[in-house]
């Protein structure tokens, strides 16, 4: 079905348009809704459409020529960018993995949104030397910041506590000086 109304909205799979240009899907997930296909190949470089697990979010999808996914952004449900720096603020290709530049205060915050339990809110760093083992760096469930080593953040791990007191302490989770 395709519809033009007096008003000059045009309509594909929809009677009733109600924007300039409102499309109607048949299928689900993103390729059932707008794609765009280079000349030269079968593959969907952009598709725009319904969310691909199952529900009524939306979802743009750009692919590689080979099909894989590098970006996907869904309204409900995982959203990435596979293959490329990614900068916010810059006016050219960002510099490293995530960049993000500023002219006044720059700062990145992580926050747990979590009304009734404390959830941790951390940084983890992992290399090929660390193998299953990471550095966690923030808060431990607590208002608490600590510092540990291991696989997972735990009291046992710490290395180092600040608590919010002021008190530090090397080793021990429950230090009694500043």
């Amino acid at each position: 079905i395709m519809v033009l109304n007096k008003g000059g909205n045009v309509g594909m799979g929809i009677t009733t348009p109600v924007g300039r240009l409102h499309l109607k899907s048949k299928g689900s997930a993103p390729s059932g809704s707008i794609a765009i296909q280079h000349s030269g190949n079968t593959v969907n470089i952009v598709e725009i459409g319904q969310s691909d697990n199952g529900n009524s979010g939306g979802a743009i999808v750009l692919d590689k020529a080979n099909g894989v996914k590098s970006v996907h952004i869904d309204s409900h449900g995982p959203s990435y960018f596979n293959g490329g720096n990614v900068g916010f603020g810059t006016e050219a290709s960002p510099d490293t993995t995530v960049h993000i530049r500023e002219t006044d205060d720059t700062y990145l915050t992580l926050e747990s949104q979590n009304t009734g339990l404390t959830k941790e809110v951390a940084l983890k760093y992992q290399n090929y030397s660390t193998g299953t083992d990471f550095w966690w760096v923030g808060l431990n469930q607590s208002d608490d910041y600590s510092i540990a080593y291991g696989s997972a953040f735990s009291g046992a791990n710490t290395k180092l506590m600040i608590l919010s007191s002021g008190n530090v302490g090397i080793g021990t989770t429950s230090p009694g000086f500043k």
